[in-house]
């Protein structure tokens, strides 16, 4: 199976399936595609038609699309998706952390119950979630609102297409948990990683095997060839990560992308997402995981975190904006060493 990258073959088909889709005309001429299960950004398209982000293939696959959201096991479809950290409280059970066995994504977060609202120039998606962390209950609400924006950098050799995100998350609860916002991109593999870093980054080994000879590691720059492998997982704490992640790929029709999130990072912020093996170490502001899994699918993510909210304190809000570029190899590698320099 492969990936339907054409927006409106991708937007029939889930039509076709009863899905309401949220569909975004941007003023580049691409469109933004919204999924209700998920609160997911499932698509971003430029106006020459490529989805600059990977997607389930089973979302159009005629055999598994009509029960894609009701299978037993958890629906990954892709895209940008929002969960919260920490991951070890809110994804394991008491006394099974780091244990795969027991690893489960609460059903109320993703798919959970998001509710749509579609504008003219807008697309908010929110929706109020109980759940446990670390035994203790806790309620989140959680609101995303995508706007389109134009290339701020110009590049009118490259087509182009990009959306900003507000995502806010509020706590209620009888006890002080504290929760952050955990939002990542899927993106198709093989690829690059790009993150711009304060000195040289220490990498953190979340899970899997670290593989040092697909690293690049300098003191602006943490490169990661994401290529191949059984899946594995970094991550970089908020003291050494800067404002801007990338991911340079080439597809199978010769053209290059280039596909970045902008985002704030607090330095003395409060992270709240840990190790699964140790912890007792927080402090992670970026992540990155290469996933090669038999049903999930294949692809690799660029997440980031925010400073966690308190239940009953105020809201949390993380402002980003993801933009994405196709051209040449020229123009595209241009691009990515104006934006993340080696020296």
């Amino acid at each position: 199976m492969s990936q339907v990258s054409d927006a409106t073959n991708f937007c029939a088909t889930q039509y076709k399936y009863g899905r309401s889709l949220a569909v975004l005309d941007l003023p580049t001429g691409g469109k933004v595609a919204v999924l209700p299960q998920g609160g997911r950004i499932i698509g971003l398209w430029s106006k020459a038609g490529i989805n600059q982000l990977w997607t389930h293939p089973g979302l159009c696959d005629p055999q598994n699309a009509p029960s894609f959201f009701t299978q037993n096991s958890w629906p990954n479809s892709g895209g940008d998706r929002c969960w919260l950290a920490p991951e070890i409280d809110l994804f394991f059970p008491p006394g099974k952390i780091g244990d795969s066995a027991f690893y489960a994504v609460p059903a109320t977060l993703d798919p959970g119950d998001y509710q749509i609202i579609q504008g003219a120039n807008a697309i908010s998606m929110q929706q109020t979630v109980a759940l446990r962390a670390g035994g203790l209950p806790v309620t989140a609400r959680i609101s995303r609102h995508c706007t389109g924006v134009s290339d701020p950098y110009a590049r009118n050799s490259l087509t182009f297409a990009g959306y900003a995100l507000k995502t806010e998350l509020c706590l209620t609860g009888p006890e002080p948990v504290r929760l952050g916002l955990w939002q990542l991109l899927q993106l198709p593999a093989p690829g690059t990683l790009f993150l711009a870093t304060k000195g040289q980054a220490k990498i953190w080994e979340v899970f899997g095997d670290f593989h040092a000879d697909t690293m690049r590691n300098t003191a602006q720059i943490l490169q990661w060839d994401m290529d191949s492998g059984a899946t594995r997982k970094i991550a970089v704490q908020a003291s050494q990560t800067g404002p801007r992640c990338g991911y340079l790929r080439q597809d199978g029709h010769g053209e290059w992308h280039l596909v970045v999130r902008e985002f704030s990072v607090d330095p003395r912020g409060d992270y709240c997402d840990a190790l699964w093996n140790n912890p007792a170490q927080r402090g992670f502001a970026f992540q990155s995981c290469l996933v090669d899994h038999p049903t999930l699918g294949r692809f690799n993510e660029l997440e980031h975190h925010s400073p966690a909210a308190i239940a009953n304190g105020p809201a949390v809000c993380d402002h980003s904006t993801v933009l994405a570029w196709s051209g040449t190899a020229e123009n595209i590698i241009s691009l990515t060493n104006f934006l993340f320099p080696s020296s």
